[in-house]
């Protein structure tokens, strides 16, 4: 399933499909299989332009010469963006949706790194969605961030791979 933004902008991208996707059937299993998933287009659009100037920045700013888009980077990132976009205090309808399905999507990738490659269990995974929506919350003492989220995953993947 592709979406396009009422401005015509078209949102694909691997892990950006796949996050789409599950946020997709996270926010029809929460409110129904009618709900018009449309509605959260524009904001997953921005979200994802806001996070490619996030790396843009972050290139620059630790002098990185990057050869291929680090699929953590993206999802990670998108998802910050995305949840702080949809993000009202203290309620976490649509935020909890958009974390779990990038985490769920970041978990994924993990898997897929070697044949035999572990995720990261539900209890990590819970407490990285409890910090970021502390972080949403302004409870920053504990809460992460788009790169701490990004790290989590960064991480876990060279342990998986070394």
């Amino acid at each position: 399933m592709s979406v396009i933004t009422k401005d015509g902008n078209l949102i694909v991208h691997a892990g950006q499909k796949i996050l789409f996707d599950k946020l997709d059937a996270r926010l029809k299993d929460k409110h129904g299989k009618a709900f018009d998933v449309a509605i959260v287009a524009e904001p997953f659009h921005q979200a994802r332009l806001d996070a490619l100037a996030h790396h843009e920045m972050h290139v620059r700013e630790l002098k990185l010469n990057e050869g291929s888009v680090d699929v953590y980077k993206t999802v990670s990132w998108h998802t910050w963006y995305l949840a702080k976009r949809l993000h009202a205090p203290n309620q976490h309808d649509f935020t909890d949706c958009v974390i779990n399905a990038g985490l769920e999507t970041l978990n994924q990738f993990l898997a897929w790194e070697k044949e035999d490659s572990k995720k990261l269990g539900p209890q990590v995974l819970a407490l990285i969605c409890a910090m970021v929506k502390n972080e949403l919350d302004s409870i920053t003492d504990h809460g992460i961030a788009k790169n701490g989220l990004y790290l989590s995953f960064h991480c876990a993947k060279e342990m998986r791979i070394s």
